[in-house]
């Protein structure tokens, strides 16, 4: 039965992965919560600092 998620029922592998080698990721989680924090808790503290700068790629040497 297709989900909402996966209407077509593709084959999804996930894999977890520490954060602390992979900045690209770390970049990700610090994003990603800090939009959880201005949904959920109404603390728009952490969205307020990084809405006005340029993400750098920081996984590159």
């Amino acid at each position: 039965m297709p989900s909402l998620n996966n209407p077509k029922s593709h084959s999804i592998t996930i894999e977890h992965e520490d954060s602390v080698n992979l900045k690209g990721l770390q970049m990700a989680d610090v994003l990603s919560w800090s939009v959880y924090q201005s949904i959920e808790h109404e603390n728009n503290e952490y969205v307020d600092l990084i809405k006005n700068l340029i993400v750098k790629r920081v996984f590159e040497d």
